[in-house]
């Protein structure tokens, strides 16, 4: 795994927003369990990203989320979230 595998994880969890988010906007179990791997990942690959990372740990909400994903994808983030959330609208 590497970097690549980061972002898809991160892509993963926004484009299956439904899935992985509940009604509160707070990551369920299954979204926990990505979230878990992507902290792996990070610690191997991107340790300057470990603190977000532990802090999404701490306080699994969207917002929280979006930290870390707009330092792994930049704009690109924002992007999937508003296609997703348009799309549920």
């Amino acid at each position: 795994m590497g970097d690549k595998e980061i972002r898809d994880y991160v892509r993963l969890i926004l484009r299956s927003y439904s899935r992985y988010f509940g009604r509160r906007g707070v990551l369920n179990s299954d979204g926990m369990r990505i979230l878990n791997e992507i902290i792996r990942e990070i610690a191997k690959f991107k340790p300057e990203l470990l603190r977000i990372a532990k802090d999404v740990r701490r306080n699994p909400t969207l917002e929280a989320f979006m930290k870390l994903a707009e330092r792994v994808l930049g704009d690109e983030a924002y992007t999937i979230l508003n296609e997703v959330i348009n799309y549920y609208v």
